[in-house]
């Protein structure tokens, strides 16, 4: 908008380049994660009777990190795309 309010200039500067590499980095890390968080899970729910985990607690942790790692995604997506 014309004239820009000094209190939103911040929302409409253009990243740099470094900056844009840096958040496709950290995009890729949260991906990894969130593919680990599913061998996780899978691996309670496989081993986690034996030692006492119950399908419960297996979800509500994947779930729990899950979550986390759903909210930075969006977050990183609606900076870089």
């Amino acid at each position: 908008p014309e004239p820009m309010p000094p209190q939103l200039a911040f929302m409409f500067t253009k990243i740099s380049p470094e900056q844009k590499m840096y958040m496709w980095n950290i995009y890729t890390l949260i991906f990894v994660l969130e593919c680990l968080d599913v061998v996780l899970y899978w691996a309670l729910l496989r081993y986690g009777p034996m030692v006492g985990i119950s399908f419960g607690a297996s979800t509500a942790i994947f779930g729990v990190i899950m979550i986390a790692l759903c909210i930075q995604n969006v977050y990183i997506l609606h900076d870089v795309i």
